[in-house]
């Protein structure tokens, strides 16, 4: 079981330092930055209490916000974004597996990527939302928040295959 937690560990520092190291750097196309840790959701093993999503969120939502500047935006919305996974979850994933597994896309098909579609686009939603409230250019933060959206899917989709492929 300590093999288990320090796994998870170490999966959630290397990504939060993808994130804060390459990703934040990154701004494709001039307005495209991919924001993955979101991901972070899907290390969770199936039976966790919904409020340890929500306050994992609001805690890499802090350290997301200290890495970047961004003044709660990081932490509103992926406080949000975790607590609306746990209720989703179960309509995503077999959540009668095994307690402990991962959702795999082996197991449930195509479904976590469809979820993880639906994270992403939430969790940017938010996050550009707030970013654009008094903001006179919300054209521009819609195409932001689709090319960063796209980015993100595609970045945190091939996450989600190499770690699923590790854990089966």
């Amino acid at each position: 079981m300590k093999r288990k937690h320090l796994l998870f560990a170490l999966c959630v520092l290397v990504l939060l330092i993808l994130q804060i190291v390459v990703c934040n750097e990154l701004f494709l196309w001039r307005f495209a930055t991919p924001f993955v840790y979101p991901v972070l959701l899907f290390f969770f093993p199936l039976g966790t209490k919904k409020y340890l999503y929500t306050l994992s969120g609001g805690i890499v939502g802090l350290i997301m916000d200290a890495s970047s500047g961004a003044a709660g935006l990081h932490t509103a919305a992926f406080t949000l974004t975790a607590f609306l996974f746990g209720y989703m979850l179960p309509y995503f994933v077999v959540t009668d597996a095994q307690p402990g597994v991962n959702p795999s896309i082996q197991r449930d098909g195509s479904k976590p990527l469809v979820l993880l579609l639906l994270v992403l686009l939430f969790h940017h939603f938010v996050l550009f939302f707030l970013d654009a409230v008094g903001a006179p250019y919300t054209g521009f933060l819609a195409l932001r928040m689709l090319g960063s959206l796209a980015v993100s899917y595609v970045i945190a989709a091939i996450i989600l295959l190499i770690t699923n492929r590790r854990s089966e």
